[in-house]
């Protein structure tokens, strides 16, 4: 069986992502759409979820495929799971 790590990038991407906020090493900036709602079993035992569906904007997106997930003006950085770019570099 060969390992296809291409497979868990946007997994490590999302990660990478809620990593970044948590440790608020870009300035208290949230992840965008990991939980697809706020009733989602994830955001149900997530300690941040309502902090994350109020009013605070999303700003962290991750790449799938090649390309970021979330695009935008709210959007202002994008992780590839290893690195942070600015959103207007894409």
């Amino acid at each position: 069986m060969e390992r296809e790590d291409s497979e868990v990038q946007h997994f490590i991407g999302m990660a990478h992502a809620l990593t970044l906020s948590r440790k608020k090493l870009w300035h208290d900036q949230f992840p965008a759409g990991i939980c697809s709602t706020q009733m989602c079993s994830r955001a149900k035992h997530c300690p941040v979820a309502k902090t994350c569906f109020s009013s605070h904007t999303a700003t962290i997106s991750w790449m799938k495929e090649g390309k970021p997930v979330h695009t935008g003006d709210n959007i202002k950085l994008i992780t590839d799971g290893e690195q942070v770019h600015e959103s207007n570099s894409y």
